[in-house]
């Protein structure tokens, strides 16, 4: 089978004309829409626990707006063939939208009434794909990362807490797969911070995931696919698996 990935096409329309001609399914490893907007005020607010605690109703309906309308773009485009998915950090699942619509009065539509049958979130699914074996974990912030990048304790909200513990509590569960489609990369690989739009004091340090190192290096799956840091976007091996972050970029698997 060839399957087509990627990771953080943040809406870029270079990817509406993606070669699919002999694909049987494509696996897209987070941060599907535009974020300019999230990214400019996450910047301007690197500290916050949350965003929309620090802007404006228009702001957060504009960056949120952006961002789902360029994801369903994508996911209809590669929606021709079987699309499977996990969500990044710059995404926005369903229930971060109803949570904010509620609290602020807006009227955003989630992504996944949008797509309806179009593609498929595998958050913490394993499926098979004929016959190989997937399973997806879309992005979760370590608490690590909170204390070697942000450093205060005050950014460890209860929300961090619960999606490490969950994200572990999967991968503690894992059997082996063919393939993990996931946002996060593993720590200490393709995962190095050189980026001029963040703070300058976050370059140079490794943002990955220890957690999906550990996997990795238990249960030995075939491919990890990953992104979420664009500069880390290339392929290494640890042990007997292969991973590659498909960062801005895709690549085509055949197994």
């Amino acid at each position: 089978m060839k399957f087509l990935c990627l990771a953080c096409p943040h809406g870029n329309v270079k990817f509406l004309k993606t070669p699919l001609q002999d694909i049987d399914a494509v696996l897209i490893a987070g941060d599907l829409g535009k974020a300019d907007k999230a990214r400019a005020l996450r910047m301007k607010y690197p500290d916050a626990a949350s965003l929309s605690e620090k802007v404006s109703k228009q702001e957060l309906e504009e960056m949120t707006e952006e961002n789902i309308s360029s994801s369903y773009k994508i996911l209809k485009y590669f929606s021709k063939k079987p699309t499977y998915f996990v969500f990044g950090n710059a995404d926005n699942p369903k229930a971060t939208i109803e949570r904010r619509n509620k609290k602020y009065g807006m009227k955003i539509k989630p992504l996944e009434d949008r797509i309806r049958r179009k593609a498929e979130n595998i958050n913490g699914k394993v499926i098979k794909i004929g016959n190989i074996k997937v399973a997806g974990l879309e992005y979760f912030c370590e608490l690590e990362w909170v204390k070697n990048f942000v450093g205060k304790d005050a950014h460890r909200t209860y929300l961090e807490k619960f999606e490490e513990k969950q994200a572990k509590t999967f991968l503690s569960k894992l059997e082996k797969v063919d393939i993990l489609l996931t946002h996060n990369p593993p720590y200490g690989y393709l995962d190095l911070v050189d980026n001029p739009i963040v703070p300058k004091s976050w370059n140079g340090k490794h943002a990955g995931s220890h957690s999906v190192l550990e996997y990795i290096k238990r249960k030995q799956p075939k491919y990890v696919i990953c992104g979420h840091i664009h500069e880390g976007k290339g392929r290494v091996k640890i042990g007997k698996t292969t991973v590659i972050n498909t960062s801005n970029s895709f690549k085509v698997l055949s197994l």
